[in-house]
């Protein structure tokens, strides 16, 4: 979690002392899960330059970093969001 809110508003790590030994990311896309543990090839430039990003903040932290996925059928909670925030928009 605290990884993710400082990818998306491209802060950087300052403090890691109080970080917890593990970071588990659970998103819902799978293969963005398997592209961030560096199992997947990404090929569009853009997001290798936030996969580049990304790695970099890993680097500056203790921490030991995971990424899973959840699939949408298992969290219909937040798919009910991300459509209304699409339908929204």
């Amino acid at each position: 979690r605290i990884l993710g809110s400082l990818c998306r508003n491209g802060w950087l790590v300052e403090k890691t002392k109080d970080l917890p030994p593990e970071i588990y990311f659970v998103l819902d896309s799978e293969l963005v899960a398997k592209q961030l543990a560096g199992l997947f090839k990404i090929k569009n430039e853009n997001l290798r330059n936030y996969f580049f990003s990304i790695k970099e903040l890993e680097k500056k932290i203790s921490s030991r970093i995971f990424f899973t996925a959840v699939p949408r059928s298992k969290n219909k909670l937040a798919d009910l969001l991300v459509n209304k925030a699409l339908d929204e928009n």
